[in-house]
């Protein structure tokens, strides 16, 4: 739902900063020819590639299958027809824009450092809601739902609880018991 109002205001906002350009003309565009077949045949085996290996991942997800399929391995295998294949190879790699790669790269890493730091958990805000949010590869879900443990000697601290929800031991070795904090 936020999605579709966020799509909406900014659908209004760009019509009343950019008026002119919504008039009633009809667009005419003039294809153009594709310069390079063998790329553009290279291009094609790579993008069924990727439909075929994200497919598949989807697929192993939902079926629970424990295979180490990664988003790094589909995106490389996808890349890999055009890299082997095509004479201009060093030219496209050359043109790739590696300063957003890096950049997105680096945003991610530091995201799931921000995010095993715990940082989100202790904010207040997360306390009061339930909120399951994704976190990492499909089907991982995570939930800013903090969980507390009561240790034998008094307090309360973050639980450490796997995948499945089952309570592991607490600081001092002895099983605590967990319950929400709100």
């Amino acid at each position: 739902m936020p999605t579709l109002v966020n799509l909406l205001a900014a659908f209004f906002l760009l019509r009343l900063f950019y008026r002119k350009q919504f008039n009633h003309q009809t667009l005419i565009s003039h294809p153009e020819g594709i310069k390079d077949p063998g790329l553009a045949r290279l291009s094609q085996i790579s993008l069924v590639l990727l439909a075929i290996l994200v497919l598949a991942k989807i697929i192993t997800v939902f079926a629970g299958l424990k295979i180490d399929f990664r988003l790094t391995y589909i995106a490389l295998t996808a890349a890999l027809p055009i890299i082997i294949f095509s004479p201009k190879r060093l030219t496209i790699i050359r043109r790739i824009d590696w300063t957003t790669l890096i950049f997105f790269a680096a945003m991610f890493i530091m995201m799931a450092a921000v995010w095993n730091s715990g940082v989100f958990s202790e904010c207040h805000h997360f306390h009061e809601y339930d909120a399951d949010l994704g976190a990492g590869d499909f089907g991982h879900q995570r939930s800013f739902k903090p969980v507390y443990f009561q240790c034998p000697a008094g307090g309360a601290l973050p639980a450490d609880v796997n995948e499945t929800g089952d309570q592991r031991r607490g600081p001092d070795g002895a099983g605590c018991r967990q319950h929400d904090r709100r």
